[in-house]
C-alpha cells in the first residue's frame, strides 16, 4: 500500500491530522448536542416528559388492567405542574407507591459512608407500599402533546472501504456479522450469541453508521457486565452513537442529523 513508503515525518504528520480530525468530531458532537437544529422542539418534548416516574412492572400491570389505551400516567399534582388539568368525575388508576425510611449508607468494610462535610449519608430503602391515585393523560386538558424530534436515517453511499474495516473489527473480536431483521431497530448487538446484525433495508451510508454504532457497543460493554449494559441502557446508547458520529465523520460522511437527536433521545431517559 501507499502508506507503507511514506517516510517517518509523513506517518507522524498523517497521524496528527487524523488525532486533529477526531478532536474536532468531539468538539462538534459536544456543541452540536448542546445546539440542536430543532433545540427548542426538544426543550418542548423534554420539559414534558421531565418528572414522569418509571414504574415497575406490577405499576405497569395495574395500569394496564385498568386502562388499556393509557400512554403518559401521573398523579393529579404532577400533571397541573404541567399545565394539566385532570377533568372532574374522572376514574383514577390505583397503583402501588413506596413507603421508605432513611438507612445509613455503609462501604464492604462496614464503615459509615460520609459526605464531603463529615455527615452520614443514607440512602432510602423501602419498608412498605401505599396505594396511589395516577391519572393517564387522556382523562385532562391542556396543550398538545409534543413529539420527541426522530433521527433521519441517512442516504446514499457509505466511504468506500469503511464498511470492509469495521467488519473485520467485528470478527476480530469474535463476533459474527449478519444483514437482516433488527426486530424494529437498525441493528443489534447479543454478546450472548456473539452476534452483530445490521438491518439489510437501508442504503449502505445508514448500514455503515449502524455497523460503526454496533461496534461501539462491542469495544465499551464490558461483555461480563450484561446486567450493567441493561440497566445503563441510554448511557451505552449514547456512547456507541457517539463512536458512529466519530468514525463516519472522520471518513467524511455526516450523520449529525441522526446522532444529535438519537444521542439527546436516549440521554434524556
Amino acid at each position: 500500500m501507499a502508506g507503507r513508503n511514506l517516510s517517518q515525518a509523513e506517518r507522524e504528520a498523517a497521524e496528527l491530522a487524523r488525532r486533529e480530525t477526531v478532536e474536532q468530531l468531539h468538539q462538534q458532537l459536544a456543541e452540536g448536542i448542546a445546539n440542536l437544529d430543532n433545540k427548542d422542539a426538544w426543550q418542548r418534548y423534554l420539559t414534558f416528559a421531565r418528572g414522569f416516574t418509571n414504574y415497575s412492572m406490577g405499576n405497569q400491570l395495574l395500569i394496564m388492567l385498568a386502562r388499556p389505551d393509557a400512554s403518559a400516567v401521573a398523579g393529579y399534582r404532577a400533571w397541573q405542574a404541567k399545565g394539566y388539568q385532570v377533568r372532574r368525575g374522572e376514574k383514577a388508576i390505583r397503583i402501588l407507591g413506596p413507603v421508605t425510611r432513611p438507612v445509613p449508607l455503609v462501604d464492604s468494610a462496614g464503615r459509615p459512608v460520609l459526605d464531603e462535610n463529615g455527615r452520614q449519608r443514607n440512602h432510602q430503602e423501602i419498608v412498605g407500599v401505599r396505594p396511589v391515585s395516577v391519572f393517564d393523560i387522556s382523562q385532562t386538558d391542556g396543550p398538545p402533546v409534543p413529539e420527541a424530534p426522530e433521527p433521519t436515517l441517512l442516504t446514499g453511499e457509505a466511504p468506500p472501504g469503511l464498511w470492509d474495516s469495521l467488519a473485520d473489527l467485528v470478527a476480530e473480536h469474535g463476533f459474527r456479522l449478519e444483514r437482516g431483521d433488527c426486530g424494529g431497530a437498525n441493528g443489534l448487538t447479543s454478546f450472548a450469541e456473539r452476534l452483530v446484525r445490521v438491518w439489510d433495508d437501508v442504503d449502505d451510508a445508514q448500514a455503515v453508521k449502524t455497523l460503526a454504532h454496533e461496534l461501539g457497543h462491542v469495544l465499551l460493554t464490558d461483555p461480563s457486565d450484561v446486567r450493567g449494559f441493561v440497566d445503563c441502557r441510554g448511557l451505552r446508547e449514547v456512547e456507541a452513537e457517539s463512536v458512529a458520529f466519530m468514525v463516519t465523520g472522520a471518513h467524511g460522511l455526516d450523520s449529525s442529523q441522526y446522532t444529535f437527536n438519537y444521542v439527546t433521545g436516549w440521554a434524556s431517559r
